[in-house]
């Protein structure tokens, strides 16, 4: 006779082995440096992938993507990332609702912790940011499947030091989806809420190693898998670059159950 019981049951999957502890909780992240473009873009788009009770928090929305590197978390170690998402209201309060997330091929507890726990729209991608000696540009780039170039980010010349509430992050919406394992609905749907901590570097001089200047975004490749370019952008409202030292991130809390 089997001898988990609820009250043993390991609190994630493979129940032999889970990929990743609960003692990992707050997850510890150093040094993020990253390219984002925040722009804005299509109401209607917009609502039409926002949950009912989730609305855009102005019109025309404001919408970012990014790619990012970091160089070592307590979720696996080193890890990249390309995204997009929208600022969104819920019940009053203004959050970011990530569109989608891609992490690199080999985050897996990254990966699965962020769908499972979070909620968070994660995939699997390549990303990687180049910064070429006397250009003055940084440039992101995200591929899915790698050598299909779904999207491309560039910011500079970097004009300016970033203004904290810039580069200051609300906090994150989310929709957690649990499939049901006998037809193509989702048995579980829940809102969550998660608050990190994010603390932007500082170099010695005391001034934010976070910069702005001119933003594009280009989507050289158009796939309906993966439908970046859909997230069209009609104004550009500025690009950053620069270094998160740390980022901590607690467990999440459920704000609303979709399907009880």
């Amino acid at each position: 006779m089997g001898r988990i019981t609820i009250e043993n049951m390991p609190w994630t999957q493979p129940a032999f082995a889970p990929l990743y502890p609960a003692e990992s909780f707050p997850v510890i992240t150093r040094e993020r440096w990253q390219v984002a473009v925040a722009f804005e873009t299509d109401y209607d788009f917009v609502q039409s992938v926002l949950p009912v009770g989730v609305d855009p928090a102005s019109n025309p929305p404001v919408a970012s993507v990014w790619c990012a590197t970091h160089a070592h978390s307590t979720m696996g170690g080193p890890y990249r990332e390309s995204g997009a998402a929208v600022i969104v209201t819920f019940e009053g309060e203004q959050y970011v609702y990530p569109l989608v997330v891609y992490l690199g091929p080999n985050s897996e507890e990254w990966f699965a912790a962020g769908r499972e726990v979070w909620g968070h729209q994660k995939k699997l991608g390549h990303s990687w940011i180049s910064e070429p000696e006397g250009s003055g540009i940084v440039t992101g780039y995200f591929e899915r499947p790698q050598g299909s170039r779904l999207m491309e980010i560039s910011v500079g010349p970097l004009e300016r030091e970033a203004r904290p509430d810039e580069i200051g992050f609300l906090k994150v919406l989310t929709l957690r989806v649990i499939p049901h394992p006998e037809r193509p609905v989702a048995q579980l749907a829940e809102l969550i809420v998660t608050e990190a901590e994010l603390t932007p570097r500082k170099g010695s001089d005391g001034r934010l190693e976070f910069w702005a200047g001119p933003g594009q975004v280009a989507y050289p490749v158009v796939s309906d898998r993966d439908p970046l370019y859909r997230l069209r952008v009609d104004r550009v409202i500025a690009g950053y670059y620069g270094c998160y030292e740390g980022i901590v991130t607690p467990f999440g809390k459920i704000a609303k159950q979709l399907i009880p």
